[in-house]
């Protein structure tokens, strides 16, 4: 994916699909880290996981950049044939409700779905009514709630599914 023009302040969006094996260290430690900062409940990301994952055809890790090369934005994706899942998506703090979230997910979905992707599985804590109206607004649906998913809370979390239309090619609308 090329990068994306963006607004003043953004610098681009960079896709990580299997990055060169010197990459990948520096590369999960900058996303562990801003997940760090960005998650209220901090899932848990073991670093190995990470490298092992971003090594691997299946990981799709997007980043929203600022001109400073600062993250913005981060989504994880595992996609397997044609069904994928968001694993870990995270807006700065200091930068939300700006539609970096919406940005991101728009275009990381426009390039799933250009690798194949027909399906997109998401799970997200039930308390969280700004990412739910995000996914919303990106053709997600709510297919389902787990009870006590969450280890942390034994908060219940909510399932949503995002389908490729068969009417057209218009992600988010």
């Amino acid at each position: 994916m090329k990068p994306t023009r963006l607004p003043k302040k953004m610098k681009q969006i960079i896709v990580y699909h299997r990055p060169e094996a010197k990459q990948i260290p520096g590369i999960s430690q900058q996303v562990l880290a801003f997940y760090q900062e960005a998650f209220d409940h901090m899932p848990h990301i073991a670093r190995d996981w990470l490298e092992r994952g971003l090594a691997s055809p299946r990981l799709y890790l997007f980043l929203l950049l600022d001109e400073k090369q600062v993250v913005l934005a981060a989504a994880t994706f595992q996609l397997l044939a044609d069904e994928g899942e968001l694993l870990h998506f995270a807006v700065s703090p200091q930068r939300r409700r700006q539609g970096l979230g919406a940005l991101l997910l728009t275009q990381a979905l426009v390039h799933l779905e250009e690798q194949g992707l027909a399906r997109c599985f998401l799970e997200v804590r039930a308390h969280n009514i700004p990412a739910q109206a995000l996914y919303e607004s990106q053709r997600f649906k709510c297919i389902d709630q787990r009870k006590n998913y969450y280890q942390d809370n034994h908060e219940d979390a909510k399932v949503y599914l995002w389908e490729r239309s068969t009417s057209d090619n218009n992600i988010g609308n």
